[in-house]
């Protein structure tokens, strides 16, 4: 009893010191928090003690979560907090480190290391950035001698060195001499500058198509290298040899397809089909219909491979499917074709925002009936359940709709002015010829319709910021005052840009309606490290814009552009009119009318 007695005095004891121990922890781990949020805020961010406040608390803790918050919000011109976020969760291999590395990037780290955690945490290429000591750099060397196969070593070596680094660059080549039949030093190399979307990038993946015939991994970087340069019949030829070379590889097929789209509408819809026969349960095939419903001019075509694309390729399972659904149900609305807009939306359930779009839809059901027993009271009640988003297909048609039933109510000047607003932002024909319905109602003019657009239009309005830039053609410099009494359209671009140069074609189709005298089209590249691309992109795409010299800080700082392709158009006074816009296969006319409203403009 009294042994007993004994060790259960020690147990309380020890409990009791533990207890007392973690008590005393907790204090000095609270009092370190507190001198570290003080240093923090007193510094605005400082990075060495962001880090240590994470690695006191860990990552995941609510409390740093919240603490972080409402820091970001107190510096809103630090990168430091969310760059601290973004790292831990980087070296905790988790990818949401995306999410706050890309906002470091656009407060204003743009630094390499940024650039490095974003493409390793994309590709789940954790293995690449290893620990950093005075000796990894000779231990990779002997490494990569003694294992002249091995690829990985290799990419480690160039990933922590940089491919500007010209010890880097020297070492790369001095192997590629001194092992020439082996492709993973011109391979490595070749990948590197490609992934930066460099234009020294060819030489060293041509070296491997040499040693390796059959490389379409390698054939598809050559493909986009060769859209960089404006090669676009190059860049063709290579996706066909991607496609030859693994005819099992889905992603070949599609982007093969693709490369038709611009010079063979027919060769385009054959391959595409082609790949959807050959490749049922791939994510590519939902790709290709996806793109082939959304860059057709007919809806009745739009309608009809949407439902293919429905069927073939179940929404709930492939994601392009899903996002195919978006286009449908609009083109469904666009119809009048309700019915089938609330059957899709019941179908896709709370995926994406197609709650909203259900209420959309048998909102109009709704109104309509209202409307049509002269119950307008109740019916524009319900019209505050009509949203669509910025970039709906089914904007336009929605506020049509709208307006019908304001006039119908006996508002026609509310209906007047409601659709006055979208004409003065995005012009449309059908929206115009309404208006111009409304406008005779009500007495106006065409001069007086016109003067209210402009009245709206002039409100957000502002003046370009003035420029002067060099070219790419001559030693001189171009001015932003040179093109006064020009409309202007400005792309802010860069030639690896496939956003970009997706849309110059359409651009390119609108403009040849045009006189020079009327116009003046620039491009503004916004990244040095490209310019040997410039030229013959130029030269090889014969497009039209004057090509100009930028940086992606002077457009953020200068026009607030914070991702390519950023477009104005500048009306003859240099007034900034329309900006943040696209244009695709779609809505060619849309840049058109937008060109036309300030062409035609009078003073």
């Amino acid at each position: 009893m009294k042994i007993y007695i004994l060790q259960r005095f020690a147990a309380i004891t020890a409990c009791m010191f533990l207890s007392l121990s973690s008590i005393a922890q907790a204090t000095a781990r609270d009092k370190t928090l507190d001198s570290l949020k003080k240093a923090i805020e007193t510094s605005s961010g400082d990075l060495a003690a962001l880090q240590q406040y994470i690695n006191v608390l860990g990552y995941k803790n609510d409390t740093v979560a919240h603490q972080f918050d409402i820091w970001i919000k107190q510096f809103p011109r630090s990168a430091n907090f969310v760059y601290a976020l973004g790292e831990a969760y980087y070296k905790a291999k988790d990818r949401q480190c995306i999410n706050y590395l890309v906002k470091a990037w656009d407060a204003g780290d743009t630094t390499l290391r940024v650039r490095q955690m974003v493409n390793v945490a994309v590709d789940n290429a954790w293995q690449l950035d290893i620990p950093r000591t005075p000796n990894t750099i000779d231990s990779l060397r002997k490494v990569i001698v003694a294992n002249t196969g091995s690829l990985l070593p290799l990419q480690q070596y160039l990933f922590l060195m940089g491919n500007n680094n010209d010890t880097a660059i020297a070492q790369l080549n001095e192997w590629i001499t001194r092992y020439p039949k082996s492709v993973i030093f011109p391979y490595a190399l070749g990948e590197n500058y490609y992934n930066a979307e460099s234009p020294k990038a060819k030489p060293y993946l041509l070296k491997v198509v040499a040693l390796q015939p059959n490389n379409a991994e390698v054939y598809l970087m050559l493909s986009i290298d060769a859209e960089r340069w404006g090669d676009n019949a190059g860049a063709r030829a290579y996706m066909g040899k991607a496609a030859t070379a693994d005819t099992a590889n889905p992603a070949y097929a599609f982007y093969y397809a693709d490369s038709f789209r611009d010079i063979d509408t027919a060769e385009w819809h054959k391959k595409t089909w082609e790949l959807v026969k050959r490749f049922p349960a791939s994510e590519r095939g939902a790709q290709g219909l996806y793109w082939l419903a959304q860059r057709s001019h007919s809806n009745k075509e739009k309608i009809a491979i949407g439902e293919q694309l429905k069927k073939l390729y179940p929404p709930d399972k492939f994601n392009w499917s899903a996002s195919g659904m978006s286009n449908l149900f609009d083109v469904y609305i666009q119809e009048g074709m309700t019915d089938k807009a609330i059957a899709l939306a019941e179908a896709m359930g709370d995926n994406d925002d197609f709650g909203q779009k259900l209420l959309l839809a048998k909102s109009i059901v709704a109104i309509s009936a209202l409307a049509s027993e002269k119950k307008f009271d109740e019916a524009l009640a319900k019209t505050a359940q009509l949203k669509t988003s910025r970039y709906s297909g089914a904007a336009n048609t929605v506020a049509l709709f709208k307006a019908r039933i304001l006039d119908a109510a006996g508002f026609t000047a509310k209906a007047y002015d409601s659709l006055v607003l979208v004409q003065a932002k995005n012009p449309d024909d059908a929206i115009y010829a309404v208006i111009a319905n409304y406008g005779s109602k009500l007495g106006k003019s065409n001069t007086q319709i016109e003067k209210d657009i402009w009245a709206i239009r002039n409100q957000f309005t502002k003046p370009a910021p003035a420029f002067s830039l060099g070219t790419y053609t001559s030693a001189a410099k171009a001015r932003l005052e040179d093109y006064k009494g020009k409309v202007v359209l400005l792309t802010f671009w860069f030639p690896g840009c496939g956003p970009c140069r997706g849309e110059m074609p359409h651009f390119e189709n609108v403009l040849r309606k045009y006189t020079m005298s009327d116009i003046a089209y620039l491009g503004i590249n916004v990244l040095p490290e490209q310019d040997e691309y410039v030229l013959p992109f130029m030269k090889g795409t014969k497009y039209s814009f004057t090509p100009l010299r930028g940086t992606e800080q002077w457009a953020k700082d200068v026009y607030k552009v914070h991702g390519e392709p950023t477009n104005f158009l500048i009306d003859r006074q240099g007034q900034v009119v329309y900006s943040n816009f696209t244009i695709d296969g779609n809505n060619e006319h849309l840049l058109e009318l937008m060109i036309n409203s300030l062409v035609d403009k009078k003073g």
